[in-house]
């Protein structure tokens, strides 16, 4: 007999242990599934797919040639150096977190990517560890499997700059708790199909700017935003398919 009951009965609710019942794979297995699938129904109606920042510390670089520039994110007096959802999944950190090896002379994009705690035997599905993140170094812009884009780095021959306010906090995930903007939109823009940015131009707009978008047709997610004086750029997470896709767009703080 299945080790396992609900208190309703009903095919819907997670079940829970019936002593003096043994333990039963199949309720282990219905268990886990269901609680997996309200995640991810919770993750679906995230705004851009399940990404999000709550809070975002301070960001440090450290320039040393021959490949060897490192940029650190420490919680700026704050209680968290990241607090975001990632592919749908909570991260959280503390301490001080550092991308390292970054190369002279080019434009790094600096990912919070998921990490994995175990993976089980056969074919069963691994799980991944609770809160914890990798920084990852990128130089292609193609943004890795389950990863967030959080800054951008560039070198030169002796310095290093970081840009990250006009990134993933300006999207309206959440950005440092203020909830995503969903009210009357300014104006709307599209990316062509194909394509994978726009840029739009908006007389007014400062670097202190906040930017939310609503995506009102099927296609691609926002995957970062830049700004560059009265301009900004929005990069998908691929080419525009399978037509152009509309975003809403609203601007705060000018």
């Amino acid at each position: 007999m299945p080790g396992y009951s609900t208190d309703t009965g009903g095919q819907y609710t997670i079940p829970y242990i019936v002593q003096p019942q043994p333990v039963s794979q199949v309720g282990e297995a219905r268990a886990a599934l269901i609680a997996a699938n309200a995640l991810d129904a919770i993750r679906r109606a995230l705004p851009n797919g399940g990404f999000a920042v709550f809070a975002e510390g301070t960001y440090t670089g450290t320039f040393a040639s021959g490949g060897n520039s490192s940029v650190g994110l420490s919680n700026g007096g704050g209680t968290y150096s990241l607090d975001a959802i990632v592919a749908g999944v909570w991260v959280r950190t503390a301490a001080t977190q550092y991308w390292t090896g970054i190369p002279d002379s080019t434009t790094a994009y600096l990912y919070a990517q998921l990490t994995e705690t175990n993976i089980y035997a056969g074919t069963q599905v691994s799980s991944r560890q609770g809160l914890a993140w990798l920084p990852v170094v990128g130089t292609t812009g193609i943004t890795p499997a389950n990863s967030l884009l959080l800054a951008v780095a560039t070198t030169n021959g002796a310095t290093i700059t970081i840009v990250s306010s006009a990134l993933s906090a300006d999207l309206g995930l959440f950005a440092k708790g203020k909830p995503y903007w969903n009210g009357t939109p300014n104006n709307s823009f599209q990316v062509y199909q194909d394509e994978i940015s726009a840029t739009v131009s908006v007389v007014g707009l400062t670097t202190n700017s906040k930017i939310f978008f609503t995506k009102t047709s099927p296609g691609p997610n926002i995957d970062y935003v830049q700004k560059a004086g009265n301009s900004f750029t929005v990069f998908l997470t691929g080419p525009a398919t399978p037509a152009a896709v509309t975003f809403d767009y609203h601007i705060d703080q000018f």
